[in-house]
């Protein structure tokens, strides 16, 4: 009957070599991630920042034998996001500070007052009221 031939691969085996993933793109990420998570984060968003960029330029120059492109971008996002919130979150907290600090030195005022007046008082019993 009609016997097929067997299939046979033509690409030959060594040709085809697997490409690697950078392993300062999987930092980057990582540091970025860890530095919106508040665990690292002004020195997270810088490092995953460097390694991002760096990771980036490696992977241009290596004409496709290192990949991770999406992820030295993310990184590099992320901790460029996580930087950016960083004076947001604290402009955003001043004016709390400010109001707490002014409710702080009304109540100080408040207690030299009564201190003061508690004195007078003291004074005024010690010497017949004068």
């Amino acid at each position: 009957m009609n016997e097929q031939p067997p299939l046979v691969s033509s690409v030959a085996p060594s040709s085809y070599k697997p490409s690697k993933t950078s392993g300062l793109a999987v930092a980057s990420l990582i540091f970025g991630i860890l530095s919106l998570t508040c665990i690292l984060p002004v020195v997270g968003s810088v490092l995953a920042i460097v390694f991002g960029i760096v990771a980036l330029n490696k992977i241009g120059k290596s004409g496709g034998q290192i990949t991770g492109q999406g992820q030295a971008l993310g990184g590099l996002i992320t901790g460029a996001i996580s930087l950016v919130m960083i004076p947001i979150m604290a402009a955003m907290l001043l004016p709390a500070l400010a109001q707490a600090r002014g409710k702080a030195r009304a109540a100080q005022c408040l207690s030299n007052v009564k201190q003061i007046s508690l004195a007078c008082a003291m004074y005024a019993d010690a010497n017949n009221g004068r």
